[in-house]
Order: structure tokens, then C-alpha cells, then sequence
């Protein structure tokens, strides 16, 4: 890391290494501890700010950012509002931008507007009601407005941190997208320009540069309307005629992009020619109807592919060999046993003939064993006899049932 990289050096290491504590761009307890690291003995280069700005992005203690400010003796600039400046974006859709995080930590963008206004002047004023006007709304399609301010006479906006590319970046590198998904495209861009128009509002500049496909944080793409609340406004500025600016220019990348229209379907065609019709009673009444209008024609196109038949499948089936008829089985007259009187009472009382013959035994048993007690001699032999008795017909039930089930 060469000094090239850094502006010119107009501070000292011990004035940088306390700017760094006042703007509270670490930690107390990571301070004491970057502090004590960069005063070890035998350190060499400890009173040049070139090496201790290079230390301190090495090991992440500060960005590059963040050294350069410090290094330049621009260490207010290290802070804007209430907000502590991280780094700059160079490239991609938020491009000229400040990354910052706000008191809690949360990432945000912080936009100069690039114009110096004095205090209290009209167009200040107007810039500043515009800004807190756009911070009110809260469209998902709109690169959100948070907060605004002033700093030393420069305007600035504090704006939802997004990364992505344009659309102009997008199709310098040939990313060209369907028609389809170029029509969805315009119907977002379309909502969050009416959302704009309701507040008072422009989008400012309609061009490849104000639309970006951004990267959502749960994954996947939105499309983001670049606004930027403007002071100044023409005449010829209205609602109608920003609309027709970016369905214009959305028909232009189409036509750019080779497609031949006649290959666009009917509904979605027809849609996009009333955008931009010259007769102004043919195109929409705002930016809401025209994407309505999109949204229904997509919705349409998607119907029609589920309706679409399905191409059918002609089947042949063999024909089957004509089964032999059935054996018809003879009537067999059962012999009569003598029980054909009980079977209805046996088969309501859930009982077969086995089951009654082998509890009648069981019971007969019992019966046996019992009178044989009651005619012995003494009295526990009586008692005792009576009690083998029923266990023994209790076990000779169970085991002619088991007998059964086996």
C-alpha cells in the first residue's frame, strides 16, 4: 500500500490516533487495544501517519475511507449528522455515494445532492421539503429517502443502502432480458413513480442510470427508481409526460435489443403501443392505469399458457384374452349333527360348538371336584379340596381353549 493511495498528509500520527477515539469510530475497549498494539516497543515508523494509516486498514481497525479522511486533516468529515462515515462507493448502482451506519449500527447511503445552498435560502428550503417528503414514502420499487440534511452548506440525502447495477451498466455488459420481464420491469418502475406523483413529486432524471436492479437481502432481484428530489422544475415537467418518458425509453431497449415486435404476443403488444401512442386519449391516465394495464396483460399471457392443450397421448390397449369361466361348484348337503337348533344361538352369542362342549367339561370337572370335598373326611381337607377343585377347572377351561386357538 504506497502513499499514492492517500490524499495529500496534513496530521500527525498522535492527532489521527485521537481523532479516531473522538469520533468514536472504535469501540473503547477495541481502542485501548489498537492503541496499545501500535505503541509496542520496538515498533519502527511510529510517528509516520502513511504507516499507521497502513496498519490500521490491515488490520481492520479502519477503512481506507476512513485513513484517507484522516490523513487529509478531514476528520469532521468522518461524521455527517448522526451518522459515521464507513466508505465510498465507486462502482454499481449507488455509485458517488458514502456508506455509513446510523446510531444502532444499521447500514445506510449518504447522497450528496452536489449542490451548496446558504442558509435560509428558497431553494434550501425547497430542497429540504421535497427530501423530507420523499422520506415518507414507502414504496418497495423506490430507493427509500430516510433522512436529509445539511453539512457545510451541502445538501445531502440519507438514503436505504442497496447494492446493484443499473440498467445502463446491465446492458453495456449485454444482459438483455426477455420482453416479458422487461414489462414487469416497467410496471414496478411505473408504481413507484406514481407513488411519487401522489406525493408531489419527480423522479428527476429518466434514463438507464435511474433504474438498477438491486439485490434483495432474502435473495433475488427488485427493480429500484432512482429519484432525486429536484428544486428546480420546467414547465413541460408533468406527471403525463414522465410517464411516457420511461415507457419510452423501456420500448427503446426493446427495439435496441433486436427483438422484432410482431413476435410480441398480441395482449402484451397491444399494451406497450398505447404507452406510447401519439394520440394522448389512447395512452393511460397516470402511471398507476399503465401499470395496471402491464400487470393484466402479463396475467393474461400466463392464462393462456395454463389453458393451452395438452397434446394427447393416443393409448392402445391389447385386447385381453377372454377368461375361462368359472368352475361352478356343486351344492354339498351337510349331514345333520343334531345342533342345527342352536347354531343361531350359538353364532348370537359369538360361540362355536368346540367352545360350549369344552366349557360344559370344564364345568363338569368343577362340579366333580367339588362334591368329592364335600364328602371327605375333616374339615381342611374339605376346604382345601375345594380350592384345587376350581383351580383345577379354571386351568382345564384355559388349556382346552388354548388347545383350540393353536
Amino acid at each position: 500500500m504506497s502513499t499514492k493511495i492517500f490524499a495529500r498528509i496534513s496530521t500527525s500520527v498522535p492527532d489521527a490516533i485521537d481523532a479516531i477515539r473522538r469520533h468514536g469510530l472504535l469501540s473503547p475497549s477495541e481502542f485501548e487495544r489498537m492503541e496499545k498494539r501500535w505503541n509496542k516497543p520496538g515498533r519502527q515508523n511510529r510517528d509516520d501517519p502513511v504507516a499507521l494509516a497502513r496498519w490500521l486498514v490491515i488490520n481492520r481497525f479502519a477503512t481506507l475511507y476512513q485513513c484517507d479522511l484522516l490523513l487529509a486533516g478531514r476528520e469532521n468529515d468522518l461524521e455527517i449528522g448522526q451518522y459515521r462515515v464507513a466508505a465510498r462507493v465507486f462502482t454499481g448502482a449507488a455509485e458517488g455515494c458514502v456508506e455509513a451506519t446510523d446510531a444502532l449500527g444499521r447500514p445506510v447511503m449518504i447522497q450528496f445532492a452536489g449542490e451548496v445552498h446558504r442558509p435560509g435560502s428558497p431553494e434550501l428550503g425547497r430542497f429540504l421539503e421535497q427530501a423530507k417528503a420523499a422520506s415518507a414514502l414507502n414504496d418497495s420499487c423506490l430507493w427509500r429517502v430516510l433522512d436529509c440534511g445539511v453539512q457545510a452548506g451541502r445538501c445531502y440525502l440519507v438514503r436505504e443502502a442497496i447494492h446493484g447495477e443499473t440498467l445502463g451498466q446491465l446492458l453495456v455488459r449485454g444482459k438483455i432480458a426477455t420482453v416479458e420481464n422487461m414489462a414487469r420491469m416497467l410496471a414496478q418502475a411505473l408504481q413507484a413513480l406514481h407513488s411519487l406523483h401522489q406525493a408531489g413529486l419527480r423522479a428527476g432524471v429518466s434514463g438507464l442510470e435511474s433504474l438498477a436492479l438491486v439485490r434483495r437481502a432474502s435473495g433475488g432481484n427488485i427493480l429500484k427508481l432512482l429519484a432525486h428530489p429536484t428544486v428546480a422544475r420546467s414547465s413541460a415537467d408533468t406527471p403525463a409526460s414522465e410517464t411516457f418518458a420511461y415507457c419510452q425509453l423501456f420500448l427503446d431497449i426493446i427495439d435496441k435489443s433486436g427483438r422484432d415486435r410482431a413476435g410480441i404476443p398480441d395482449h402484451l403488444a397491444s399494451v406497450l403501443e398505447n404507452l406510447v401512442s401519439p394520440v394522448m386519449d389512447e395512452r393511460p391516465r397516470d402511471a398507476a392505469a399503465a401499470a395496471k394495464s402491464l400487470r393484466v396483460a402479463l396475467a393474461a399471457l400466463e392464462d393462456m399458457r395454463k389453458d393451452e392443450p395438452v397434446e394427447e397421448l393416443e393409448i392402445v390397449v391389447s385386447p385381453k384374452a377372454q377368461a375361462a369361466p368359472a368352475p361352478v361348484l356343486e351344492a354339498v348337503e351337510e349331514e345333520d349333527d343334531g345342533l342345527t337348533w342352536a347354531r343361531p344361538w350359538l353364532e348370537k352369542v359369538g360361540l362355536t360348538v368346540r367352545e360350549v362342549v369344552c366349557i360344559a367339561g370344564g364345568a363338569l370337572a368343577m362340579i366333580l371336584i367339588l362334591l368329592t370335598a364335600l364328602f371327605a373326611v375333616g374339615d381342611l381337607v374339605p376346604i382345601l379340596a375345594l380350592g384345587l377343585g376350581a383351580a383345577g377347572g379354571v386351568w382345564t377351561e384355559r388349556w382346552i381353549r388354548k388347545r383350540l386357538a393353536d
